[in-house]
């Protein structure tokens, strides 16, 4: 679309994966069992920061890809049994910095945060995505949607720089151009898979505008007008 910005982003020479392999690998691993939501997106956000963050600093900082389970995301739940599962995991975050966490996640967590100073907000942010799951079906606007990956996606990259070492501003925006460019071809690729949940993150604005109905969705029809869809939020 060449009315969003693109952030252009330049990596360091070639590194094997092994070379990433560090002593804040099991930060990241820890990170990534709390932040799992059954989206590729998170995989993809720490792989790809595990590869711009191989530098002059990587025997210092290190970073191993960390894969993310299949989460709650994953399964299918009543909403009143999903909503009571993360307000177990909010308290439980809570107590991850204020108390006595009793999840073995939070608890290994808990080591994490304290070594890297990793601000509360960014896993609150999460959950705030992980709730509009819950209620917000679909998107009227592509505004709507980046509004959504400020939760769901860009908190990952935020959290991968903290557990490198990094805090500074320019790293944070950068990340957020990525891990939301990361979120939003995730949408692209799994029409068909988020429809099954329920959910369609294709504009509404954009069905209406190339004549593709919900019901053209549900049957997997791929018309010449979904086409130009997909070529119009791809470009």
């Amino acid at each position: 679309r060449p009315d969003h910005g693109r952030g252009d982003a330049h990596a360091p020479g070639e590194v094997g994966r092994d070379d990433l392999v560090g002593a804040r690998a099991p930060r990241l691993v820890r990170i990534a069992h709390v932040v799992q939501a059954g989206d590729h997106v998170i995989t993809s956000t720490i792989e790809h920061h595990a590869v711009l963050n191989a530098g002059k600093r990587l025997e210092e900082m290190g970073v191993v890809v960390s894969y993310v389970a299949c989460g709650a995301d994953g399964v299918v739940l009543p909403e009143a049994v999903r909503a009571a599962l993360l307000d177990a995991w909010e308290r439980e975050l809570d107590a991850c910095y204020d108390g006595e966490p009793r999840h073995p996640v939070f608890v290994a967590l808990r080591e994490t945060v304290r070594a890297c100073d990793i601000p509360k907000q960014e896993f609150s942010d999460l959950l705030k995505a992980f709730r509009q799951d819950q209620t917000v079906k679909r998107y009227e606007r592509f505004e709507d949607l980046l509004g959504y990956c400020r939760y769901s996606a860009n908190p990952v990259g935020h959290l991968v720089l903290y557990a490198c070492g990094y805090r500074d501003e320019e790293r944070q925006k950068l990340s957020d151009y990525t891990c939301t460019a990361l979120q939003l071809a995730n949408f692209w690729q799994d029409v068909t898979v988020d429809y099954a949940k329920g959910r369609i993150y294709l504009p509404l604005e954009s069905l209406r505008r190339f004549g593709v109905s919900e019901q053209q969705v549900a049957e997997r029809r791929c018309t010449p007008q979904f086409l130009d869809l997909m070529r119009f939020e791809v470009g």
